[in-house]
């Protein structure tokens, strides 16, 4: 029942992706060159778009919390990385290697360059799919 409730989703957002042309925002257009946005289809956009603004957020990190091993951010090209705290309220989740679950979320201490940690919270690919119907949902009723 959960399959065919699945695919049926699927069949709706790609018909509904189809009918009308999606662009890609700004973490999208900064993430791919333009002809590799220009190559996806809506669909694929509509989920990048959903990914780049719903993935993972920051939250301050409780004093248990920051004992644990950090997390080292790596670039789509595999480049190792240190943000500032002040990269933390624009970040871009499609510029990085993010290790995401099927189940459930992924809570990764990150070190800033000023010495500060935070929890980079990564949504499991259950949630993203939750995420993506309520996008569609929303989409739709514009």
């Amino acid at each position: 029942m959960k399959t065919l409730f699945t695919l049926f989703c699927a069949v709706v957002l790609t018909g509904a992706l189809s009918a009308q042309q999606v662009q890609a925002n700004a973490r999208v257009q900064k993430a791919f060159s333009p002809s590799e946005v220009a190559n996806m289809t809506s669909e694929q956009i509509f989920r990048l778009n959903v990914q780049a603004e719903r993935l993972c957020w920051f939250e301050e990190t409780k004093s248990e919390m920051s004992a644990q091993e950090t997390f080292t951010l790596v670039t789509k090209e595999g480049k190792s990385v240190q943000l500032a705290s002040s990269d933390l309220s624009d970040f871009n989740p499609l510029l990085y290697q993010l290790p995401q679950s099927q189940k459930r979320c992924e809570n990764l201490i990150i070190e800033c360059t000023d010495g500060s940690k935070h929890l980079l919270v990564v949504r499991s690919y259950e949630m993203m799919s939750k995420e993506y119907e309520r996008a569609m949902v929303r989409q739709n009723r514009k």
